[in-house]
């Protein structure tokens, strides 16, 4: 995909951390300005690359930021890529506490795609899991695939967390 191609030159070169942030405050905009014109607010979910487990600050800057646009943290769902627990878990699992406690939603997107770990799942302050799209694409395949995506959602399940499961698909002819 190009999207992480791109992604990962920003991580190599360093820009990716301001460019998240940047990404963060367009949305505090954007629901401040919402919520100033009276219009419902609904959660966001807001990508942050693993280079951010790499800043002492980030935590007080997620949170600092929210409370200058006076949003509620709990319009926020702070997303990482299960490969973020990869590096530093121990560091990883702070900084996700943290902003659960200061009542972010925590997302864990791409699971399946690399490290998986029901251990990761048991033990992180995670609130949701985002199933890679292969799996869900692959159901069509075969029943042993259904199979497995089932089982795979009972064990996610288990753990009391949320799932989604995210599907392209071609609208061609429809």
């Amino acid at each position: 995909r190009d999207s992480e191609k791109l992604v990962g030159i920003l991580e190599k070169v360093g820009y990716i951390v301001e460019l998240d942030f940047f990404m963060y405050e367009e949305v505090l905009r954007s629901l401040r300005q919402w919520q100033d014109n009276g219009m419902p607010l609904v959660p966001i979910s807001v990508n942050f690359s693993r280079l951010h487990n790499n800043y002492p600050n980030f935590v007080d800057r997620v949170i600092s930021l929210a409370k200058k646009y006076r949003i509620d943290s709990c319009y926020i769902e702070v997303e990482v890529t299960e490969s973020a627990f990869a590096s530093d878990t121990e560091q990883m699992e702070r900084n996700m506490r943290r902003l659960r406690e200061a009542g972010f939603s925590i997302d864990i997107d791409d699971f399946g795609k690399g490290y998986s770990s029901l251990s990761l799942l048991m033990g992180s302050p995670i609130d949701v899991v985002k199933v890679d799209k292969a799996f869900v694409d692959s159901i069509e395949v075969s029943e042993k695939h259904r199979e497995y995506i089932k089982r795979m959602c009972m064990l996610i399940q288990e753990t009391e967390k949320e799932i989604i499961l995210r599907a392209l698909r071609s609208t061609q002819g429809n």
